[in-house]
């Protein structure tokens, strides 16, 4: 069935002067009106006619399969009744608007030399365009592995698949022009890729994935679908005049607070129940003769590069870093808590690190351990890589160690080690540092409007209602925005 959306919007005329958007060709309802809304919005049109699409399949096992059919039947287009046909049927496209595809296209291989290593991998570029670590967390999240097997061949077929995806992306972008390209994320290779590329080849590409804002324009510094953490500073230092600011930020102030009680804010709503409310159970009772740190797990197969580098190739590492290091301080005590949200075979991963690296001061806790009981126990440190609770437990006067670039990397509330070297000292000195010198509780509630509600210089987001639904696909802000309110970093 058609949504009513498209079937108001299907048979209008197009503009006379043809301004082409590209969009991707979803399997996801939701998030193909929304894109169709948003790129809609962005060019004042209400038809479909200036909409072409692409279509990616995303699995790795189907790159075996493409090749071997591309094989067998050379020359063969798939034109039949495929699943890219049927959706562009139930979305109310013509099919010469599909103007490319990576359905049964035969990917090269080039025989490239054995990695030496993980970051290997993570710096790979391809035609100057870095990619390495898109494959990198492609390769975890859709073999469901916690760290990448550099004797895999599967990931040099990843790799040699990247490969020709850029070279026809470049060619294709060469020979075809568009206004500009609209995608939800940016990251994994069937994102990421068209996003590095398109920016290179000096398209502008907008990502919408993510609710904190409602468009924001790719660029080299910054390919990711996460708002830039980089511009907070500057972006905030341009609305220093705005008379509204000190009831935003009390309104931050306010929503961290709840956020602390248990009450899920908007920009949580991926989250099933809160980490702070009662529903979380678990007892958590550590001695109180002994310094202790909460190690929070990440979601093993959950794009470890999506704010960018790290000390450590995945999260896996940085674990196994971290209990390496804490058997050679058996005076304190390292928790590592399991990620709430965590995809299935989690648990089983930490189960394994734990038994690689036994010692008596190393303990797991469950995922239903309330963060308002640790909280409530003063721990020495927490470590995380990107999490929520970085800005949370900081705001509770809890130092914080991460390990990486992070939504809280231009702000010197917590600790950002540039080394292992320094990490590992954070590691072996737990209960030996307190807050950081420059620790200013302000300065966390500065960062909490910047990320969670700042949508660009000229919108704000302060009562952090669902501006974007992704489970329905509806958008309910503004339809008269202009350009400089729709996107993010649309002045910078």
């Amino acid at each position: 069935m058609l949504s009513s959306f498209y079937k108001n919007t299907k048979n209008q005329q197009p503009a006379k002067r043809e301004q082409l958007y590209l969009l991707p060709l979803m399997d996801d309802k939701p998030f193909m009106d929304m894109a169709v809304k948003l790129a809609q919005l962005k060019a004042g049109r209400k038809d479909l006619s200036f909409i072409r699409l692409f279509y990616f399949k995303t699995s790795v096992d189907f790159l075996y399969v493409t090749n071997w059919v591309s094989r067998q039947f050379a020359g063969y287009r798939a034109d039949g009744p495929t699943k890219q046909n049927w959706l562009l049927q139930q979305y109310g496209f013509k099919r010469d608007q599909l103007v490319f595809s990576n359905i049964l296209f035969y990917f090269k291989n080039y025989r490239r030399k054995k990695l030496k290593s993980k970051f290997d991998l993570i710096n790979l570029n391809i035609n100057g365009v870095k990619v390495g670590d898109l494959i990198y967390d492609h390769y975890l999240r859709f073999k469901s592995k916690p760290t990448v097997d550099i004797d895999d061949p599967a990931l040099y077929d990843l790799i040699d698949y990247t490969t020709t995806l850029c070279n026809k992306l470049e060619g294709f972008l060469k020979k075809n022009t568009f206004e500009c390209i609209i995608v939800p994320y940016g990251a994994y290779v069937q994102w990421g890729t068209i996003v590095r590329v398109g920016v290179k080849m000096n398209v502008p590409v907008y990502t919408y994935g993510n609710s904190n804002y409602i468009l924001q324009k790719a660029t080299l510094n910054h390919p990711f679908h996460r708002a830039d953490q980089y511009l907070f500073h500057d972006l905030f230092k341009k609305i220093q005049n705005d008379k509204r600011l000190p009831l935003y930020l009390e309104r931050a102030k306010n929503v961290l607070e709840e956020r602390l009680i248990g009450i899920i804010d908007s920009s949580l709503a991926y989250m099933r129940t809160s980490a702070y409310g009662k529903e979380q159970t678990a007892v958590f009772d550590p001695p109180a003769d002994k310094p202790f740190a909460i190690i929070f797990s990440h979601c093993f197969f959950d794009s470890p590069h999506i704010y960018g580098d790290m000390l450590f190739p995945d999260f896996y590492e940085w674990i196994g870093f971290i209990l390496s290091e804490a058997k050679k301080v058996p005076g304190v005590n390292f928790y590592l808590k399991l990620h709430p949200n965590g995809l299935e075979g989690n648990a089983e991963i930490i189960e394994e690190l734990i038994s690689m690296h036994p010692s008596p001061n190393i303990f797991i806790l469950p995922a239903s351990t309330n963060n308002r009981a640790i909280l409530e126990k003063k721990p020495s440190a927490i470590f995380s890589v990107y999490g929520t609770v970085c800005h949370e437990f900081a705001y509770c006067g809890i130092p914080v160690v991460t390990a990486g670039d992070n939504p809280h990397s231009q702000y010197k509330f917590l600790y950002q080690p540039a080394s292992i070297e320094e990490f590992s000292w954070f590691v072996k000195n737990v209960g030996n540092y307190g807050l950081p010198e420059e620790y200013h509780k302000e300065d966390i509630v500065e960062f909490f409007f910047m990320n969670y509600m700042f949508f660009s210089e000229k919108y704000h987001n302060a009562e952090m209602v669902t501006l974007k639904d992704f489970t329905t696909g509806e958008i309910s802000f503004d339809m008269n925005l202009k350009d400089d309110e729709l996107v993010y970093n649309a002045n910078v």
